[in-house]
């Protein structure tokens, strides 16, 4: 009984040890392998792949773990040249933002008669609002409010145009009518489509302190009247462009 006992013990070892290497060789090295390479990429390594063949339950899960990270390394390629891309659209908008900051007049002339001041904040990094003011002749000053439909660098390049074109027909000679209706062809000639511009444009005689002026659409400016702010009651003509 002892001898049988005993040779069903031994017996018994080297089944469960023989299972045990069976079990080590065909699940425990196969997850050890894919432990390893889940632990290399998430340290960045997206290069080492898993070739597995049995079990097929594992198998199928290292030929979708190979899938999965090659569809990550995919996805960091294309993230790297969006970002790359959001980097060189940022810088241009910020050079664009210097260009515009730089055509607004900044040297704001004050005397005894009237004093001027402006500012322009964009809601994003450029706009299309705009203001002007400039000498059209000894006694007259130019005076311009603007908005450009839309946002971003199309309507800054568009402000650009609408504001040259008022401040050379003012300059020019032309009567104010005639200089906002020669501003409106230049635009309207430049074809580009859907762009337009609304514009309150002023000219201040500096002898009389009347001011003649053109309102393209825009927002009524506010006067003020004995410590009290109020809307202008003025028409809305047709924008320009």
């Amino acid at each position: 009984l002892i001898v049988l006992l005993s040779v069903l013990l031994i017996s018994t070892l080297v089944i469960v040890f023989v299972l045990y290497k069976i079990l080590k060789s065909n699940i425990n090295q196969p997850i050890d392998t894919l432990t390893d390479i889940a632990e290399q990429i998430s340290q960045g390594d997206l290069d080492q792949d898993i070739y597995l063949e049995e079990p097929s339950e594992l198998a199928k899960l290292a030929a979708s773990f190979n899938k999965m990270k090659a569809d990550m390394k995919t996805h960091l390629i294309e993230l790297a040249k969006v970002s790359a891309e959001k980097e060189r659209i940022e810088s241009d908008l910020a050079i664009a933002k210097t260009i515009q900051n730089s055509a607004l007049p900044k040297d704001f002339p004050k005397n005894e008669h009237f004093e001027l001041v402006a500012s322009m904040t964009p809601a994003r990094e450029i706009g299309g609002d705009f203001y002007d003011f400039f000498p059209v002749d000894e006694n007259h000053v130019g005076l311009v409010m603007a908005d450009v439909c839309g946002k971003g660098i199309t309507a800054a390049l568009y402000m650009m145009s609408a504001k040259t074109a008022i401040k050379n027909m003012l300059q020019a000679g032309h009567d104010l009518k005639n200089a906002v209706s020669k501003a409106n062809d230049s635009l309207c000639n430049n074809d580009v489509p859907l762009m337009f511009v609304t514009a309150f444009i002023g000219v201040l005689d500096l002898r009389s302190g009347e001011v003649e002026f053109v309102n393209a659409g825009h927002c009524p400016p506010l006067i003020q009247k004995q410590n009290k702010y109020q809307y202008l009651d003025v028409k809305r003509n047709m924008v320009l462009g």
